[in-house]
């Protein structure tokens, strides 16, 4: 039963720690251009995705739904969006994991920003994923059109931390970047999945 309780006060715990930094605000992001060398080092699919919002927009579902099209029709394009939102949710949060491997790699390298840095991006990387898992909940549960106010709040935060690993891999002296590039993609799986444009 202590256990129970320890295990509950713990789950309520976080749920007020992802509820307070939702409220707290999104942190802006910067384009995915101006990112650098970095973009061409680390793949990140769900970040190179475009306009993700178009996932999580009802425009052509209510479209498909209102002109006397079949029922079927419907329900299959509604069950294909949710499909896509969910593949882009688990894409976004591979990116976070990606950024996260990166980061240490960095670190082992001797290039960080210190302590408190790596901290703070270690925090925003439980919070980006936390929020992805409640969006994929909030998906599963309740349609993708009903999630779509927390989609730009997840990609804002994975963008946070490329942005602040963007700028430590830009510091990094230039006769050390390619050797640095051939560690990093040998740790890389050999296929990376993307989406088709």
């Amino acid at each position: 039963m202590t256990e129970l309780m320890l295990m509950l006060v713990l789950g309520g715990a976080l749920l007020a720690w992802m509820v307070a930094a939702l409220l707290r605000g999104v942190p802006q992001a910067a384009a995915p251009a101006a990112y650098g060398r970095l973009a061409q080092v680390v793949p990140l699919p769900g970040l190179s995705f475009a306009c993700p919002e178009r996932l999580f927009d009802s425009a052509d579902f209510s479209a498909v739904s209102g002109n006397g099209v079949p029922a079927f029709v419907a329900c299959a394009v509604y069950d294909e969006r949710r499909r896509l939102a969910l593949l882009w949710l688990r894409l976004l949060r591979n990116d976070v994991h990606t950024l996260w491997r990166f980061r240490r790699m960095m670190a082992v390298h001797g290039f960080s920003t210190g302590p408190a840095e790596e901290f703070r991006v270690a925090l925003a990387g439980l919070a980006a994923v936390g929020l992805i898992n409640l969006l994929r909940l909030a998906v599963s549960i309740a349609g993708p059109f009903q999630a779509a106010a927390f989609c730009r709040a997840s990609r804002n935060r994975v963008e946070t931390i490329w942005q602040t690993s963007a700028r430590i891999f830009d510091r990094i002296p230039s006769g050390q970047v390619e050797g640095f590039e051939r560690v990093w993609t040998a740790t890389l799986p050999r296929t990376q999945a993307v989406f088709v444009r």
